[in-house]
């Protein structure tokens, strides 16, 4: 198994904890609506259905990525630049 836990972004996506609107909101009391406006930012969200990240699951997730959990992303390496591109949009 590769090793995840050492990359500041992926790690942002394993533990739920950063960048992400629900977080923030849980802890800081901003507002958790997505800028896109369709949904709260969650990691779900961001990864399936977020119009701001249509390029980025288009140019670098699998066809297939719906059915792929976020462990399976993390082990393709295009989906892994991809997931990483989507947290440093967030920060």
């Amino acid at each position: 198994m590769n090793r995840y836990h050492g990359d500041f972004f992926l790690n942002q996506l394993l533990t739920g904890h950063g960048a992400f609107l629900i977080h923030q909101h849980k802890y800081f009391g901003e507002t958790d609506q997505c800028r896109c406006g369709l949904d709260s930012g969650t990691i779900s969200h961001y990864l399936f259905g977020c119009s701001d990240f249509h390029h980025i699951r288009k140019n670098f997730f699998p066809a297939d990525f719906h059915q792929l959990g976020l462990l399976d992303l993390m082990g393709n390496p295009s989906g892994q630049r991809g997931l990483k591109l989507m947290v440093q949009h967030l920060l």
